[in-house]
């Protein structure tokens, strides 16, 4: 029995359909495309490998994102190169198009602080503060009443 290199077994797995290459084989929870590569003895996001194969290789901050927005098509024409930062999808994308805080005030230089690369509203943090305080007074007074 002779065994399949990997295009062919990757080629096995797509349809094409409207220029697309629809992705047959196995697939993650999120429906993009899994491939077992039996030269790097893993199993790869189907789009990227193929992005890969046929373009060129990624950097290990890249990710493979789909112009056709089809996330079972691995043709690698319809992806291009993004950093993972700012793929859409990810946190770190989500986190950068917020413009306000949970409670509404504006992110900006003068009411943003950064704390363990996190933004934080100031307005709200006084508030917290304040809030904190007051618990703390309250604790110590109770305490001192109770010695």
């Amino acid at each position: 029995m002779r065994w399949r290199s990997n295009i062919e077994r990757f080629m096995s797995f797509i349809d094409r359909r409207d220029g697309h290459w629809l992705w047959l084989g196995q697939t993650t929870k999120k429906g993009y495309g899994q491939f077992w590569d039996n030269e790097t003895k893993r199993i790869l996001h189907a789009h990227r490998w193929s992005y890969e194969h046929f373009i060129g290789l990624l950097q290990t901050s890249q990710d493979a994102h789909h112009k056709c927005e089809y996330k079972h098509c691995v043709h690698p024409d319809h992806q291009e190169p993004v950093e993972h930062s700012y793929h859409p999808g990810t946190i770190q994308f989500i986190r950068r198009n917020i413009t306000h805080c949970p409670r509404g005030h504006i992110y900006n230089d003068e009411n943003t602080a950064h704390y363990s690369g996190r933004r934080v509203c100031r307005i709200c943090e006084r508030a917290r503060n304040v809030i904190r305080g007051r618990k703390r007074r309250e604790q110590q007074r109770l305490c001192s009443r109770v010695s």
